[in-house]
């Protein structure tokens, strides 16, 4: 009986040192840095992912827009890529590549004259 409570509270000890094997909290710079990584892998639905959870964790910045909406853009939904790269447009610092990727979209959507 004794071993029994020794093990059971070492257990206990071990699940609470180690945060529960919960999902770790990655900083939104970590989370777009992430995302490129995994785009450039040509794991554009891992890029989709944690893009949109930078987006979660800092929805104000542009850079994890843009990082999405290419992502979209790659997995052929163009519609929503457009809709991110708008509303990313909106946001804090957005960044050079996400008016390309937006451009690109517009393009593919034949709307020429607003992709210029």
């Amino acid at each position: 009986m004794r071993t029994m409570r020794i093990i059971l509270m070492a257990l206990v000890f071990v699940h609470i040192c180690c945060g529960g094997g919960g999902k770790s909290k990655q900083s939104y710079p970590d989370l777009v840095e992430a995302g490129w990584s995994a785009f450039a892998d040509g794991d554009y639905n891992a890029a989709f992912s944690l893009y949109s959870d930078a987006i979660d964790a800092d929805p104000e910045q542009a850079a994890a827009y843009a990082g999405l909406g290419w992502a979209l853009m790659k997995l052929d939904n163009i519609a929503q890529a457009n809709g991110t790269f708008n509303t990313g447009s909106t946001k804090t610092n957005p960044p050079a590549d996400l008016f390309a990727g937006w451009s690109f979209v517009l393009n593919a959507q034949k709307s020429y004259a607003n992709s210029n």
